[in-house]
């Protein structure tokens, strides 16, 4: 009886698996994002292309997180101080250091006069249980080879699972609505040629609606020391190649809510503050804090996003005045 119930059980869980992966191959309508497939083709031909040739080029790289800067907003404020400048939003939706290493060499070619990217404590992070900490036992800590060691998304992009397993299921929701209106993407502000945002990413949500998304906060995971962070690496190497080409480059900190940010553990704050002071002493990037005035304005899209929205422009100005100060130094 107890080995047909085990049978069942795992016939059951196949048969979703399949069903899973046969929903994340469907095709969505108008969506057009960079995916794992397209994702250098996509950059390469951008990089590829003919610019003005006295154009001092300033790109913006980020995640979801950037693509909120607007900007016609940003090359307003900045070309009254650099009339030659043009800024490009090159931010990529689920993006992620380990995936922009990859397009470094073409973005290099063009030769751009600065580099403005955001980063978060997300980054940095991977899923760990300190309960199974085996740092003081004579076997080798498995755990950690996989954390450190072994890419596990190499294998979900082999079998077709998306970055986003989640934003992929709600398209797939939004295409059965009868307003085709909203499961359309567009292109929200020009030198942005990689984004592609939903309606729902222009809208604002109110204060209650915040709190409630606050109740269902889980923890970003834990982030290993700086030798073992393979993703700091990357990032180490990406700055370090921008640098030998007489490229100027600095990081920033990405808008998150402090409801986001209070529910993190003390160690966890820590452990970013190191990652952060060990960017800073090895490369001499210089690194813009977060913004924490934000979580008290009323431009969110949720816990994690400003609003592609022209309320809240005070993060395009924002970007605009680090890109000032670059640009002087």
């Amino acid at each position: 009886m107890v080995k047909k119930i085990i049978f069942s059980v795992f016939v059951s869980f196949i048969i979703a698996f399949i069903i899973f992966l046969g929903i994340m191959q469907i095709p969505e309508k108008n969506q057009e994002v960079i995916g794992q497939s397209n994702y250098l083709e996509i950059q390469e031909k951008f990089f590829s292309k003919d610019f003005e040739i006295n154009e001092r080029k300033i790109f913006i790289l980020g995640s979801s997180y950037t693509q909120a800067l607007n900007t016609t907003q940003i090359n307003s404020k900045i070309k009254s101080q650099c009339q030659s400048c043009q800024v490009y939003n090159l931010s990529i939706q689920g993006d992620s250091i380990d995936k922009r290493i990859k397009i470094i060499d073409s973005m290099i070619a063009v030769k751009p006069e600065l580099i403005i990217y955001g980063i978060s404590e997300g980054d940095f992070t991977h899923s760990k249980n300190s309960e199974f900490n085996t740092s003081n036992s004579i076997l080798p800590n498995l755990q950690k080879i996989i954390d450190t060691e072994v890419n596990l998304s190499q294998y979900f992009e082999f079998i077709g699972i998306p970055p986003s397993p989640k934003d992929k299921t709600w398209n797939m929701i939004r295409q059965i609505n009868k307003d085709e209106s909203t499961n359309i993407r567009f292109n929200p502000f020009p030198n942005t040629p990689f984004l592609k945002i939903l309606k729902a990413n222009t809208v604002i949500i109110s204060e209650l609606e915040l709190k409630s998304l606050r109740t269902n906060i889980q923890s970003l995971g834990s982030i290993n020391e700086p030798e073992e962070n393979k993703i700091l690496k990357n990032l180490k190497q990406i700055i370090i190649d921008f640098q030998d080409k007489d490229i100027k480059i600095a990081l920033f900190i990405v808008p998150h809510h402090d409801y986001v940010i209070s529910a993190e553990s003390l160690k966890f704050k820590k452990s970013f503050e190191i990652i952060k002071n060990e960017l800073e002493n090895t490369t001499q990037v210089n690194i813009y804090p977060r913004i924490e005035s934000y979580s008290e304005m009323s431009i969110w899209h949720d816990l994690h996003h400003i609003a592609v929205n022209n309320k809240s422009l005070i993060y395009s100005d924002d970007i605009a005045e680090i890109i000032l100060k670059e640009l002087d130094r």
